[in-house]
C-alpha cells in the first residue's frame, strides 16, 4: 500500500503531540480552578484532532490487510474523515458562537474564520477525493486531510498557549 511509512509516522507524530498537549495544558492550569470554556473546547479539540489523526492514519492499515483495492481504501478513508471533520466543525462553530453570544470580548475573530475556512476546504477535498474528482481517490488527496488534522491538533495548541500567557501578563 502507497505510504504506509507515512501513516505510521502521522501516527506516532499524533500521538506524541496529544498526549504532550494535554500536559501541558493541565500543568499550565493546574492552579486554576476554573477554566474558561474556550479553553476546554481549545483542550478537547486539541485532543479529538490528535486522536482523530491517530486513527485516521491507521484506519488504511487496516483496510489493506482485506483484498479492498487502494483506490476504494482512500476513498472510503476520505469520505470517513470528511464526515468527523464536519461533525466536528459545526460542534466547535456552535460553541464558539455560544461563548460569542455570553462574552463578545472572546470571541476570535479572523483568526477563527480563517480556521473554519480552511476545516471547509479541507472537507471539501476530502469530498473531491472520495467521489473520484481532482485527486482521483489517491492517498495523496487522503493525506492532505490527515496533515490538517496535525495542523489542526498544533494551531489550536499555540493558541491556547498564547491566551493564557497573554492573560498571566
Amino acid at each position: 500500500m502507497t505510504g504506509e511509512d507515512n501513516l505510521r509516522t502521522i501516527a506516532e507524530v499524533a500521538v506524541a503531540f496529544t498526549g504532550f498537549a494535554s500536559i501541558v495544558a493541565v500543568f499550565q492550569r493546574r492552579d486554576s480552578a476554573e477554566w474558561a470554556p474556550q479553553d476546554v473546547l481549545r483542550l478537547w479539540s486539541i485532543i479529538a484532532y490528535g486522536l482523530a489523526a491517530v486513527f485516521f492514519s491507521l484506519l488504511p492499515l487496516g483496510f489493506g490487510a482485506t483484498d479492498i483495492g487502494e483506490s476504494t481504501i482512500w476513498a472510503a478513508g476520505s469520505a470517513l474523515l470528511a464526515a468527523f471533520l464536519t461533525g466536528y466543525t459545526i460542534y466547535g462553530v456552535m460553541r464558539v458562537r455560544s461563548y460569542a453570544a455570553k462574552d463578545p470580548s472572546r470571541h476570535s475573530g479572523a483568526w477563527g474564520y480563517s480556521f473554519l475556512v480552511l476545516s471547509v476546504a479541507v472537507i471539501l477535498s476530502q469530498l473531491l477525493n472520495s467521489l473520484g474528482l481532482v485527486f482521483s481517490r489517491s492517498y495523496s488527496g487522503y493525506f492532505v486531510g490527515l496533515l490538517w488534522l496535525l495542523v489542526a491538533a498544533a494551531v489550536t495548541f499555540a493558541r491556547l498557549l498564547s491566551l493564557a500567557f497573554r492573560s498571566e501578563a
